[in-house]
């Protein structure tokens, strides 16, 4: 059985390991892979991946993706409507980066249907090749932190937008 003071001192000792661990969440998080080091220039202190998600009416949702893994960047945003509503195939969507007042466009895509649903797919790379999937990064590209927002727009008008974590 341990005594009173024995486990006073346990206590107190999880408490000093945890106020230590929130005092330093971005260490925990880098040993991890989490998100950690610069964002938007990709700098070399670690790797990071932001991302965020959202849905809307009607049956509407969109998820963003930043990775800077080993100095190489990907940005990836993906947007899904089901058919027979406001969307349609061919609709070109729009997405844009920063504060929704002086957001960016970054690029733009036509909705296609893949399986049940309406999809917009837009993704860049640093290391992108030619023939695949992703773009190059436009030279006006914003830096992207922890606190991006990220927009996806068509006709001009936002349609759906999260902020990347």
């Amino acid at each position: 059985m341990h005594s009173k003071i024995g486990l006073a001192t346990m206590a107190l000792g999880a408490a000093v390991a945890l106020a230590a661990m929130a005092a330093a969440p971005s260490e925990a998080l880098a040993k991890k892979g989490g998100n950690s080091g610069s964002g938007g220039g990709g700098g070399s202190s670690g790797d990071v991946r932001y991302t965020c998600r959202a849905t809307g009416a009607p049956d509407i949702s969109m998820q963003a993706r930043w990775e800077v893994k080993k100095g190489r960047k990907r940005f990836r945003v993906e947007f899904e409507a089901a058919t027979g509503g406001a969307y349609t195939v061919g609709q070109i969507m729009t997405v844009a980066v920063g504060p929704v007042e002086t957001a960016l466009d970054v690029g733009s895509a036509a909705l296609e249907v893949i399986g049940a649903d309406l999809v917009f797919e837009l993704g860049f790379d640093s290391k992108a090749q030619s023939g695949g999937d992703n773009l190059a990064f436009p030279p006006n590209f914003p830096t992207i932190t922890a606190a991006t927002d990220v927009t996806v727009k068509t006709g001009g008008a936002a349609v759906l937008g999260c902020t990347l974590r």
